[in-house]
């Protein structure tokens, strides 16, 4: 079992601290929780990652178009994976990931959060504070929706759950936030 943390808001009330193992958390995570890895795809928290933390980051070692796999950085130092770079947000790109590396694992993603009928939510956890969108307008959820759906098409087997309590609108495989920590026996 492995989750994907996100920084949207509906995390707000799991302590992120308390689920097992298996923990792959996106950019700012680290400043407030304990993950096992960590992905950030954006220049600014890729280098602050790399420099305040020692737990393995998966992003791109340089922002090229010439890049075609993911990187690691773990031990000071960069290696390439054989996972395909895509392109893709700090979310989808761990999903990717992780589907590519532990083909066999069921993956829950939890704090990842979208608008319903033209709504903008917050993607960050507003207690948090780092984030270029703490009080900014959202992600385009259908940018976000649209990765995830063509990540999920190249895994057809695998489970994988979109732990929210919000109307699942998207016919997306959901569980409630309840039956998550049910789960993992939180």
């Amino acid at each position: 079992m492995i989750t994907i943390i996100g920084n949207g808001e509906s995390r707000k009330d799991i302590d992120i601290d308390r689920i097992p193992q298996g923990k792959v958390g996106c950019n700012g995570i680290y400043l407030y929780n304990k993950v096992d890895l960590i992905c950030a795809m954006d220049k600014f928290w890729r280098d602050k990652i790399s420099k305040e933390t020692n737990i393995p980051l998966i992003s791109r070692k340089n922002n090229t178009s010439f890049q075609t796999t993911l990187q690691l950085y773990e031990n000071g130092k960069w290696t390439n994976t054989t996972c395909p770079y895509r392109a893709y947000c700090s979310g989808i790109t761990a999903l990717d990931y992780i589907c590519y590396t532990y083909p066999k694992e069921t993956i829950y993603m939890i704090g990842f959060d979208f608008g319903y009928n033209g709504e903008y939510v917050n993607h960050i956890y507003k207690g948090q504070k780092f984030g270029p969108r703490i009080n900014g307008k959202a992600q385009n959820e259908d940018i976000f929706l649209k990765q995830y759906r063509e990540t999920i098409k190249r895994y057809p087997r695998r489970n994988i759950y979109w732990v929210n309590d919000s109307i699942n609108e998207l016919n997306l495989n959901q569980i409630s936030i309840q039956d998550y920590l049910n789960i993992i026996s939180y």
